[in-house]
């Protein structure tokens, strides 16, 4: 069906006039002209590519087969048209820009307005339209994301980053359904800190999820993520628009924070410092993060009563000996009774206390207390017991002093047991000063030295392990094996 429109045709009516003129008159004194043929006739030129407009109008709903793949409840999604709704249209030299007349509160609705352009005069029932969804208040303008957005909750994504559109013909624009063309992250973990890579073309963004979190995404975009085993390509053509990273626990026996020991591996520290029981071979962690075993002058051994009862726990080994196989209590001040060599330079999961557990090697303390984005820890006493906290991946509470800084006292930030509870149940993690053993003498520079094990060694008398003392920080240091020294344990989900 061809529009047919009224154009301005009084210029037309030069045609009739002459352009050049002389006058004179009559014998009766009446005025008459005479043509100017030295001056030629002009033509009054229309302009077809002056912009014209029409009266348009059409019905559109939003696609129910995409929203029913959705798998969330449809309570929270904004399905329905809203005040402040707009439809963009557009074609080949076609535009308009549509108000929502009906339909507020509804899944389908009718927009008016007008359709301005140069080929609206030419436009059929086959002419190819797009339809755009916007919304002014609150801020959609019907444009395409080109990076991740966040948002309060999922009905607030879908109605600020929600990208619907719709192709259809002229002729058809009375049962148009609306696509949705953005994809939407809805996270919920119970812990703090976990690494979520999203890549757009060649662009990768990192970003870290703390507890429950709305993320807008492009459709196109990869979402990848090691510590939880996502992997995932979004294709809006699959039908769903909604990823649920969901139902995943904090790992038995595990501090609720992320910690990143290199580019790509993220971890959880167990729940305290490594301890064993001589008399009972069994092991245990810290039943609080403060807690230590031993105090100067402790002696330790088969020969003292300090390994003979029930409750007696030691939290400091030899190089090695919380390993499967190992004996946990040696006491031998010689290198050639400890492990010496082990061909990866690593462990590899083969703790005692269980195959998941994992010593963290020099580069991955490296990376955790140097290297890692934000505050990474700080020095502090908790419950009177001095030591180091360690923080999850995008720390943001900044209530705490010096951060990043070891050549300070560990008084710097001095934390009650019950503050310590908020603490811990954000992720913080506190490797408590413990001090060492050398053969039976325990409790060396208790609550002064803070030196954990790593798993790397030099294949030679030393194995490698992080020290903070005196205001000092050494990462790695190299110490004898028969000297005993703490062990944190880490393990992925």
């Amino acid at each position: 069906m061809k529009k047919t429109f009224l154009t301005n045709i009084l210029p037309m009516i030069a045609a009739a006039v002459l352009l050049a003129t002389s006058c004179s008159k009559d014998s009766d004194n009446n005025v008459v002209t005479t043509p100017d043929n030295t001056v030629p006739v002009q033509e009054q030129v229309v302009d077809d590519n002056q912009v014209k407009t029409i009266p348009f109008s059409i019905t559109v709903g939003r696609d129910a087969n995409t929203l029913s793949k959705a798998t969330v409840d449809e309570s929270s999604l904004t399905q329905k048209f809203e005040a402040g709704d707009g439809l963009v249209i557009s074609g080949t030299s076609i535009s308009g820009t549509l108000s929502l007349v009906s339909g507020a509160g509804k899944s389908i609705a009718t927009f008016d307005g007008e359709l301005s352009g140069s080929s609206v005069e030419s436009i059929t029932d086959e002419t190819a339209l797009t339809a755009t969804l916007t919304n002014e208040n609150s801020g959609n303008t019907g444009e395409e994301l080109t990076a991740v957005q966040s948002a309060e909750s999922l009905s607030e994504a879908f109605q600020k980053y929600g990208y619907w559109t719709a192709s259809f013909t002229y002729g058809a624009r009375n049962n148009v359904e609306l696509v949705q063309n953005t994809a939407f992250v809805r996270v919920n973990l119970p812990f703090h800190g976990t690494k979520l890579n999203v890549k757009i073309g060649e662009t990768t963004t990192s970003f870290y999820l703390n507890g429950d979190e709305i993320l807008a995404v492009p459709n196109g975009a990869t979402i990848s993520c090691t510590l939880l085993g996502i992997n995932k390509t979004v294709d809006i053509s699959e039908g769903k628009v909604v990823l649920n990273i969901k139902n995943r626990t904090t790992p038995d026996d595990c501090i609720a924070g992320v910690f990143s020991v290199s580019e790509d591996k993220q971890i959880f520290f167990s729940k305290g410092t490594l301890q064993y029981n001589p008399k009972n071979s069994s092991w245990r962690f810290a039943l609080n993060q403060y807690d230590k075993c031993h105090n100067s002058g402790d002696k330790v051994g088969i020969n003292y009563a300090s390994w003979q009862g029930d409750d007696k726990w030691t939290d400091i080994f030899g190089w090695g000996m919380w390993q499967e196989g190992q004996t946990p209590n040696k006491t031998s001040g010689s290198n050639n009774d400890y492990l010496s060599s082990i061909t990866s330079g690593e462990f590899s999961g083969n703790a005692a206390i269980g195959s998941q557990w994992q010593t963290l090697s020099t580069s991955e303390w490296q990376y955790l207390l140097g290297s890692r984005d934000g505050n990474r820890y700080v020095m502090a006493q908790v419950n009177n017991m001095n030591g180091i906290i360690l923080l999850p991946d995008n720390w943001s509470n900044t209530a705490l002093n010096n951060y990043n800084t070891y050549d300070v006292e560990f008084s710097i930030n001095t934390i009650t047991s019950e503050q310590w509870i908020a603490l811990e149940s954000v992720g913080a993690v506190f490797l408590p000063a413990v001090g060492t053993r050398n053969n039976t003498d325990a409790g060396i520079n208790a609550g002064i030295t803070c030196a954990y094990w790593s798993s790397s060694t030099d294949n030679g008398a030393y194995a490698k392990y992080v020290l903070f003392k005196n205001k000092s920080l050494k990462l790695p240091d190299n110490g004898y094996r028969w000297v005993a020294r703490a062990v944190r344990l880490v393990r992925g989900l």
